[in-house]
């Protein structure tokens, strides 16, 4: 699976809500090479062993998952866990592997909480982060100034159409931050020519 060139690792979750403790839902990835093109993907459904999930209202509300239905098709967290440990120890044997996606860091800490303690052995400890990227566009004039730089509105400015009823399910979310990083890759070359 590995070889010398770099990857990436851009990845979406769905939790139970914002705090840690929440329970991780879904995890859907991409493993990009080093331009950004697919080579593998990964989706991941996930339960608590005990099968008692830890939930939000507000959670649920902005992710619209039927925990009734998630739970028929999801796989407890321990086996998750082996499956996809397995499957970044694939791709990170020569060098680790670049974290990715649109606020990043929110998906890297229940990662690391729910599926990998030992994260930082299999990927670097920098990341890309759209909404990051699209602040610094903006600082530059390169795009417009955003409200709140979300995805949704970094698509927008990139040109990229939205379904806005498939927006935070784990895939799909995963699938427009590629587009919108692709998209300021290609902006910022257009910009140095």
């Amino acid at each position: 699976m590995s070889t010398d060139n770099p990857k990436y690792f851009l990845f979406d979750t769905e939790t139970g809500g914002v705090r840690k403790e929440m329970s991780l839902l879904t995890l859907y990835g991409h493993i990009l090479d080093e331009n950004l093109r697919i080579l593998d993907t990964i989706d991941l459904k996930i339960k608590p062993d005990d099968g008692i999930y830890h939930l939000s209202a507000q959670g649920l509300g902005v992710n619209n998952i039927n925990i009734l239905e998630h739970d028929r098709v999801a796989k407890p967290v321990s086996e998750v866990k082996t499956r996809f440990k397995n499957y970044i120890c694939g791709w990170s044997l020569n060098k680790k592997l670049t974290p990715v996606g649109h606020n990043v860091r929110f998906d890297v800490k229940f990662v690391k909480t729910h599926l990998l303690e030992d994260w930082d052995r299999y990927f670097d400890r920098r990341h890309i982060d759209t909404a990051s990227i699209g602040k610094f566009l903006a600082l530059s004039g390169i795009v417009p100034k955003l409200n709140t730089y979300s995805l949704s509105e970094m698509a927008s400015a990139m040109m990229i159409d939205v379904d806005e009823s498939k927006r935070h399910e784990a895939g799909y979310d995963a699938d427009l931050t590629l587009k919108v990083l692709q998209s300021m890759t290609q902006l910022v070359k257009g910009t140095n020519k």
